[in-house]
């Protein structure tokens, strides 16, 4: 019944949330498959990111010199973007926003990783069966 609303705690907190990549894999492929409300709403969330910050920057190498251009103008307004909010974060700029359309497609795949193995009942953490007791989808 109550309210929440989303804040800027960085001038108060930090958080450091695995100590390494594997933990990281690990960690995300353990919730991900749940994270967008549903299977539907993972892949449709994985494609409207894939082609905002993905895409353009494969198009960039596109023969078609329209194509190229739009597509570099797109990638250079999302990495702004990127750049803009890590500033605001306090988080590492270079080389992270200009390579945000890799950490898209890892993420993507984290995602199908996370929702694979949740249909075979396979998710874990730290050594232990993770058992869903909800989901949102049938499918």
């Amino acid at each position: 019944g109550g309210t929440g609303g989303v804040v800027d705690g960085t001038a108060i907190a930090t958080c450091l949330m695995y100590n390494t990549n594997q933990e990281m894999i690990e960690g995300y492929t353990k919730s991900l498959w749940n994270a967008f409300g549903s299977k539907s709403g993972a892949v449709f969330t994985g494609l409207g990111l894939f082609l905002v910050y993905a895409l353009p920057i494969f198009l960039t190498f596109s023969k078609d010199s329209k194509i190229r251009n739009r597509s570099f103008i797109a990638y250079l307004a999302a990495t702004i973007g990127r750049i803009l909010i890590g500033r605001r974060m306090k988080h590492v700029v270079w080389p992270d926003a200009f390579l945000h359309p890799l950490s898209i497609v890892g993420f993507n795949a984290l995602t199908l990783r996370s929702l694979q193995l949740h249909q075979r009942n396979a998710l874990t953490w730290k050594g232990r069966s993770v058992t869903a007791t909800q989901t949102t989808d049938a499918s």
